[in-house]
């Protein structure tokens, strides 16, 4: 993962980056054909 210099951009990003990492765990496959 890149490190993010812009403050506001960080914070919405963590909470995106886990949500997609669940859902790849999850449903990933179910995710892809989405």
């Amino acid at each position: 993962m890149e490190r993010f210099t812009y403050t506001p951009d960080y914070g919405p990003q963590l909470e995106v980056t886990p949500r997609v990492r669940k859902a790849q765990f999850g449903d990933g496959y179910s995710q892809r054909r989405a």
